[in-house]
């Protein structure tokens, strides 16, 4: 009877951890499951990227406590993971590298909103008109009834001098705030 009740309270704490509980449901000739490929992958990219935003996000706070240094060694190690390797190497002065990364970036996926938006930025800095108005033409494309992005293009036509295109483009802005977007 007294190994009956040790034997009860066994089971019960098996059941009641989670391990124990899975352990416990398993028989003994049961194989273990075979792991999926896919879903390790998955989650060694999503390892990865936490990874990099961390230290991207520490380098941005130490540069903003004016920690030079500090800052550049935690965008470095940034651009060890795969993820914010354009805006670690653009935080570190390295414009033209950032830009061949930004490049790479949206010839693997042309339809990501910020890397175009970012992008523009880069090459607006970078002195190259033609290509912040493609960018922009771009982020128009891709998000038509936001008004920031006709407002964007229009203060960069005239910048550009082309002053007839930017009236169009403000008039559309302004449309479109009146309409509640």
């Amino acid at each position: 009877m007294k190994e009956q009740i040790h034997d009860r309270k066994a089971v019960r704490r098996a059941a009641c951890h989670p391990a124990g509980g899975l352990l416990a449901a398993q028989t003994e000739g049961t194989p273990p499951p075979a792991l999926d490929n896919g879903k390790l992958k998955k989650f060694g990219s999503i390892i990865t990227r936490g990874k990099a935003r961390q230290a991207y996000d520490e380098g941005m706070k130490t540069f903003g406590q004016s920690k030079g240094d500090e800052a550049i060694a935690k965008f470095t190690e940034a651009l060890s993971h795969i993820d914010h390797r354009e805006l670690s190497l653009w935080n570190l002065k390295r414009p033209e590298e950032a830009l061949k990364e930004f490049d790479i970036g949206i010839l693997k996926a042309p339809r990501i909103y910020s890397f175009h938006e970012s992008r523009a930025m880069l090459l607006a800095s970078l002195k190259q008109p033609e290509r912040v108005l493609a960018d922009y033409d771009m982020l128009v494309a891709l998000q038509p009834l936001y008004p920031s992005n006709l407002e964007r293009r229009a203060r960069h036509l005239r910048e550009m001098g082309r002053n007839k295109e930017a009236d169009e483009d403000q008039r559309q802005a302004n449309q479109l705030r009146e309409a509640g977007f």
